[in-house]
């Protein structure tokens, strides 16, 4: 099952708890153990919430300023907004993400991604994003690295927290 799917679906499910059962209740109550932003993260791309956006971003933007000081603060709520955009829309526009097409009988790889399904955002489509000039963006490339990496990093991390205190780890590993 993917857990993020069955994460989302806890928004309209009935809460009760159940002691033989795992029940959308347990994947809200793991939730609250996990790194508060990553879940943020989770309620704005899977379950569409919107209104999380800008405590996102603050926070996204935190980080980057704590890790970058001497950014300006505006640069980094830039960066930090642009970073969600890239996060909430990171499939490949032509392969739409499966990585690769059926042409005829064939089935080739996407030219537009190399086969990853993940889109790249040109500095150009990160200097409209931003309002920021195209230059500006090009020197600014390790940030945007960063905070791209970092929102993946954290709905990964979710991920495997909320795996965990479901207990669908294996206790071997």
């Amino acid at each position: 099952m993917n857990l993020r799917e069955a994460y989302a679906a806890t928004s309209f499910a009935n809460l009760q708890w159940s002691e033989i059962s795992e029940r959308p209740i347990d994947r809200v109550a793991a939730s609250g153990l996990c790194d508060e932003l990553g879940v943020l993260l989770w309620k704005i791309r899977y379950m569409k919430e919107k209104k999380y956006e800008p405590e996102a971003i603050l926070k996204i933007s935190l980080r980057l300023n704590k890790r970058s000081p001497a950014l300006p603060e505006l640069i980094c709520f830039k960066i930090a907004k642009q970073c969600l955009t890239e996060y909430k829309d990171n499939f490949c526009k032509t392969c739409k993400g499966a990585k690769e097409m059926i042409v005829g009988q064939r089935r080739i790889v996407c030219e537009k991604c190399s086969g990853f399904g993940i889109r790249r955002w040109s500095d150009f489509e990160r200097a409209r994003g931003t309002g920021l000039g195209v230059n500006h963006v090009g020197k600014l490339q390790s940030h945007f690295r960063w905070g791209c990496d970092l929102l993946l990093t954290l709905d990964s991390k979710v991920n495997r927290q909320i795996e965990f205190y479901l207990g669908r780890h294996d206790a071997h590993a």
